[in-house]
């Protein structure tokens, strides 16, 4: 048998497990989109990015504006259902194939950095991630740029970077840009990858200017289009999200921002309109909100941490990934960059910060101080992800990020954390240690493989709780409850199937094709007949009357915008002034709808005197821990 034969054969039965990895996720997430995800409901900004780009196409894109997103991923969506016809099913097999074309990936680009061992557990772990897996079958626009992502990571991270390697990569980074602008936080780790990965000065410039270039051609046909539309290049920007997520802000400052928002602005607009107030919402994310969404430090149930059932357990493999990758030791240098940016940092909160905010800078500063000090050591093509993460938290910081699949791009530098640790790093721990004396070293192999199944199934149990309780309008009380009622015969989606119903019921009016409904969630978008006004009965005073609110007479400008971009048809110009013909009002009692005005809750009630004349219930459900009531608007006996 020739040498040939026999590395081709050892090849061939590497690829076979993250082949049948890949191959189970795709029938997994398969079988659950089809057979158990029948409603558009917890994924319903799909419903607003198709139905931008729907209105794109059909030429009223004067009229729509996105808040967090390009329109790419809206035209591609709009454009492949003219063939399709059903964007629900198109924009779910779009995430399956994503996300399995990027559990697939993964583990390529960890084999061009390590060996098979280290690159399967990490596939394995970026596999787990159970907000990945959640998504992988939600109707939503998060998993193809991911996939393109994974395309252009695996050709920066090959050991001998070609100019084909670049350019490919720069197509799909370009692609995915056009889709989500936080792509641009991997072009940036790409450029600062290039620039120190090795000293070939010339040519690492050259392949910088050929990555941008590439780069901006899947986005030139994007500028132009927002230019010729809102005379702006990326045709939106921050401002949305920091009035919506900003711990310190004042009426001003929201007013301009507002200002910003409506008119185009750019970010950096918003920036410095207070540069001050940007600057102290800016660390207060980068050493709270980021760490607390990632490792749930006390701040809530949710997070994005290697071991998401016990979040802050996750700080283990990034500390002992790092340490061991760039072989920090315990020597005089080390200790002395170490303990100085300690004591800096920690002088530095005390006199200009605050610990109870910036406290895990403390913590992090001196181990980014030590990777600096140490990067030569790392192995070149690994610099990429490891420069990721901290690209992402420094750019992602300007806004407040909130879910896990805010931090899809993470994952890939988070699941070869995983790796490194799990197959280098706590072997040699368990040798260092002597474990063996207390475990045969023969069973040291079986210990780890059983430390990694009972995390990747911890993993698998939280995204079970993730699905259900979206799924069931039942909240998660406990692990033990859960159990309990792991084998009660409740059935699932019954959110979806109660606005489902509410859709059935208005499409049967007359003339619904040409009357506005006012509906408290985009969920209904997809299954009402209607043309829909977006209010969440927060909007305007809290003591006016339910005639002014369902007219929007007394809202906000802000609050008329922003339920205009979520109407349908879109209406980011405010042209259209509808006025709603059916009310559709929901009352959620598992939080008694707490942002709700008091004053439109006796809706939740048609029997209620308080009730307007005018306002005839046609529908009531009381299911699923929510309360539907459908009310026609008489507008002949009001004044």
């Amino acid at each position: 048998m020739s040498l040939e034969y026999k590395n081709y054969k050892k090849l061939i039965s590497e690829k076979k497990i993250p082949i049948l990895v890949t191959i189970v996720f795709l029938l997994v997430t398969s079988y659950v989109a089809a057979f158990h995800h029948n409603f558009w409901v917890i994924d319903h900004d799909g419903q607003v990015y198709l139905h931008a780009g729907q209105e794109i196409l059909a030429g009223n894109g004067n009229n729509v504006e996105l808040h967090n997103a390009p329109i790419g991923g809206p035209v591609i969506y709009a454009a492949l259902n003219l063939f399709f016809n059903d964007g629900f099913s198109l924009l779910k097999s779009i995430a399956i194939l994503s996300a399995s074309g990027s559990v697939f990936v993964v583990y390529f680009i960890f084999k061009n950095i390590f060996n098979h061992k280290t690159a399967l557990i990490g596939q394995l772990f970026f596999a787990f991630n159970p907000w990945f897996g959640f998504f992988s079958i939600q109707a939503e626009n998060e998993l193809l740029p991911i996939f393109f992502i994974a395309i252009s990571l695996y050709y920066i991270t090959k050991k001998e970077l070609k100019l084909q390697d670049i350019v490919i990569a720069g197509i799909f980074l370009g692609l995915a840009s056009t889709i989500r602008f936080q792509t641009f936080v991997v072009l940036f780790t790409a450029i600062i990858f290039l620039s120190i990965h090795n000293q070939k000065i010339k040519q690492n410039f050259s392949f910088i200017i050929i990555l941008i270039l590439i780069f901006l051609i899947p986005l030139t046909p994007l500028f132009f289009y927002n230019y010729s539309v809102d005379e702006s290049l990326l045709g939106t920007n921050s401002a949305f999200f920091m009035t919506f997520s900003y711990n310190y802000q004042y009426p001003e400052w929201t007013e301009k921002l507002l200002d910003i928002q409506m008119n185009n602005g750019s970010t950096l607009d918003a920036i410095f309109v207070d540069f001050d107030l940007f600057l102290k919402n800016y660390f207060y994310n980068l050493f709270y909100n980021m760490p607390h969404r990632l490792f749930n430090l006390g701040y809530d149930n949710l997070n994005s941490s290697i071991t998401n059932s016990i979040p802050f357990l996750g700080l283990v493999p990034v500390i002992g990934a790092l340490i061991y990758s760039f072989k920090i030791r315990l020597n005089k240098k080390n200790l002395l960059v170490g303990i100085s940016s300690t004591i800096l940092s920690f002088l530095l909160i005390y006199f200009i910060g605050d610990l109870n905010i910036h406290f895990f800078a403390i913590f992090a500063v001196p181990f980014f101080t030590m990777a600096l000090l140490n990067f030569k050591n790392v192995s070149k093509n690994a610099l990429s992800l490891w420069t990721l993460p901290i690209v992402f938290v420094l750019v992602v910081s300007i806004g407040l990020v909130r879910n896990g699949e805010h931090f899809f791009i993470l994952w890939f530098s988070w699941a070869m954390f995983a790796g490194i640790f799990f197959s280098e790093v706590l072997p040699k721990l368990f040798q260092k240690f002597q474990f063996k004396k207390l475990i045969p070293n023969s069973k040291n192999t079986k210990l780890l493989v059983i430390i990694i199944v009972l995390i990747l199934l911890s993993n698998f149990g939280y995204g079970y709780i993730l699905y259900k309780s979206t799924h069931t309008n039942v909240p998660f009380v406990s692990i033990q409850d859960e159990f309990s009622k792991l084998f009660h015969d409740t059935p699932w989606e019954q959110p979806g199937m109660e606005i489902k119903k509410v859709g059935d019921v208005l499409n049967q009016q007359d003339n619904i094709e040409n009357s506005y409904v006012m509906v408290p969630h985009i969920d209904y978008h997809y299954y009402v007949n209607a043309k829909l006004v977006y209010g969440d009965f927060a909007e305007g005073p809290s003591d006016d009357t339910i005639k002014n609110y369902f007219t929007r007479k007394n809202w906000s400008q802000s609050e008329i915008f922003d339920s205009n971009l979520l109407s349908f048809p879109m209406d980011a110009k405010n042209l259209n002034n509808p006025k709603p013909d059916y009310l559709v009002y929901k009352l959620n009692k598992i939080n008694n709808s707490l942002s709700q005005h008091k004053y439109l809750k006796i809706l939740s009630n048609p029997s209620n005197p308080l009730i307007p004349e005018n306002l005839k219930m046609i529908y009531f459900s009381d299911n699923a821990n929510m309360i539907h009531v459908i009310y026609k608007i008489n507008y002949v006996n009001t004044d």
